[in-house]
């Protein structure tokens, strides 16, 4: 294959001097600018109309061969610098969110768990990735928000009966005899101090703390049978409040969780 160039940019031609026409092989746009991903197998170097001089091969990201040399530099550096964030989402897609990622260093490693998320805020909400799943956060109208997702506390106590029901449903498959667990309701209330965020001058301390003070609340358990009783139902939930990470973060925190855990009433 022979090149040649014009005065317009580089080119490449074959040796009847028809221009080679690479495949596309997919599209990006941005913000309005449209971005093509090239076959390289045709277009394998760039050479200046007017030096002559070789460009540095790009791997196998290629221009269209009408666009000028400089505007394909250009393009090639606007694409080569993607945002942080999705060099992040494809690092995130490529491991396993809540497990570790490769072969533990050493022994002391190949239990912790390890869970990444990206995320990106603009005013009071948070749209965030965690694995393949998108969540977003916002707050009331009142607040300064537009009420269009929950509050990340709700969030958090979302993130605490979630990780009850299915530690509960561990902890009852290995207790002795095995618990016979169908399914738990679950009815909380999260209680803060709202002076501990808002209290103004913003750079004196506040007045009390941030953080949820107590969460009340009742998990109403069903289980399959008649033969569970109140007292297995207090072992679980003891159980359930040791081995849960989310309520084991909150109680380190100094949360109170005062959550009665009984057996559903028939009809419940």
């Amino acid at each position: 294959m022979s090149r040649a160039a014009n005065a317009d940019g580089a080119r490449l031609c074959d040796s009847a001097g028809t221009r080679a026409q690479p495949k596309v092989k997919s599209e990006y746009r941005k913000n309005g600018e449209f971005f093509i991903f090239l076959q390289a197998n045709s277009l394998e170097k760039v050479i200046s109309s007017r030096s002559r001089r070789r460009q540095p091969k790009l791997g196998r990201i290629v221009g269209p061969p009408e666009v000028s040399l400089s505007d394909f530099i250009a393009m090639a550096t606007r694409l080569l610098a993607l945002p942080l964030r999705a060099t992040a989402r494809r690092c995130v897609t490529a491991r396993c969110a809540s497990t570790s990622a490769s072969t533990p260093a050493d022994d002391s490693d190949k239990h912790v768990k390890r869970y990444p998320l990206v995320a990106r805020g603009a005013g009071v909400q948070c749209a965030i990735k965690a694995r393949n799943f998108m969540i977003n956060t916002d707050i009331p109208k009142q607040m300064g928000g537009m009420d269009e997702a929950p509050q990340p506390v709700e969030l958090l106590l979302s993130a605490l009966v979630g990780c009850e029901q299915a530690t509960a449903a561990y902890v009852a498959r290995h207790m002795q005899p095995r618990f016979k667990l169908n399914r738990i309701a679950f009815a909380i209330t999260g209680i803060r101090d709202d002076r501990g965020a808002t209290s103004l001058p913003i750079n004196e301390p506040a007045p009390c703390d941030a953080r949820l003070s107590k969460i009340t609340g009742e998990a109403v358990v069903h289980v399959r049978g008649a033969n569970e009783t109140q007292q297995r139902i207090d072992e679980l939930a003891k159980l359930v409040m040791t081995r849960c990470p989310v309520a084991d973060t909150l109680h380190a925190a100094g949360t109170k969780i005062e959550v009665k855990w009984r057996l559903a009433e028939d009809g419940e």
